[in-house]
């Protein structure tokens, strides 16, 4: 079963970033949401391991659903949270307890999103999103393991 491994950087006042490393591929940067308490779309996941599994849907045409330890994919009692993705953004703000990829991080302001000076960002998240989805497709026994910083436990 191949293996992606997810790497966590020291969180930063605009979000967690982090490396996304797939066989195959270059190494993506990724944002994510600060933690908070694994609460459901507000705080990125725990470090562990999860399936990928295909989300594509009308508002993230190219996305995975990361399913395992106290995460879903669809909306289930069982789990604490669900439709924890990695899909197409570029601030940690535009994440709801999900994970965007990008080809290297950056920092962008956006009047759109209120921003009066640069913050942390990805950029490119739809071609890192292309690039991953050419390399494995509907993720079919695909894995990912999320590491945090060796200090954060």
């Amino acid at each position: 079963m191949p293996l992606i491994h997810q790497f966590r950087h020291t969180e930063h006042r605009d979000g967690t970033p982090g490396l996304i490393v797939i066989p195959g591929l270059e190494p993506f940067a990724c944002i994510e949401p600060h933690w908070r308490g694994n609460e459901p779309f507000d705080s990125c996941i725990p470090a562990g391991d999860y399936d990928l599994v295909w989300h594509g849907s009308p508002k993230y045409p190219i996305s995975y659903a990361l399913v395992g330890g106290t995460v879903s994919h669809r909306q289930d009692s069982r789990f604490q949270r669900y439709a924890c993705l990695w899909h197409k953004a570029n601030w940690a703000e535009q994440l709801s307890g999900c994970t965007a990829p990008g080809m290297y991080h950056t920092h962008m302001a956006s009047s759109r999103l209120g921003h009066r000076s640069p913050r942390l960002a990805v950029a490119y998240s739809g071609k890192a999103m292309r690039l991953i989805h050419a390399r494995i497709g509907k993720a079919e026994g695909w894995r990912l393991r999320i590491h945090n910083p060796p200090h954060v436990v």
